[in-house]
């Protein structure tokens, strides 16, 4: 068809990102889902800690806006949400800045 090139293109500029991320938050010690064909990737919210309450701590300490799980019922409440729709500067800066983060 004469898009599969363009949709190949945009397929792997997200698998770049979400491989960026995944492999970032997992050096420092986040456990995401290894990420599949999507525009988002998840991850446990560390300890015992509500995905609101690491919601609010990533705001307040670090300014990452990143989405609760529990927005996608009760049993996403351990986990968070990170869109991949951000350039890779971006993503390197976001994964310096939940360095701050104390957890």
């Amino acid at each position: 068809l004469e898009c599969d090139r363009e949709a190949a293109e945009i397929r792997a500029l997200y698998k770049s990102r979400a491989n960026a991320f995944y492999k970032g938050l997992k050096a420092l010690g986040y456990e995401a889902l290894v990420p599949q064909a999507t525009l988002y990737l998840w991850v446990r919210v560390p300890h015992s800690l509500g995905s609101m309450e690491f919601c609010s701590k990533a705001l307040d300490e670090a300014d990452i806006v990143v989405t609760p799980g529990i927005g996608f019922g009760a049993s996403a409440d351990g986990y968070f949400r990170i869109a991949l729709t951000v350039e890779e500067p971006v993503i390197k800066e976001a994964l310096e800045r939940f360095k701050r983060i104390k957890v």
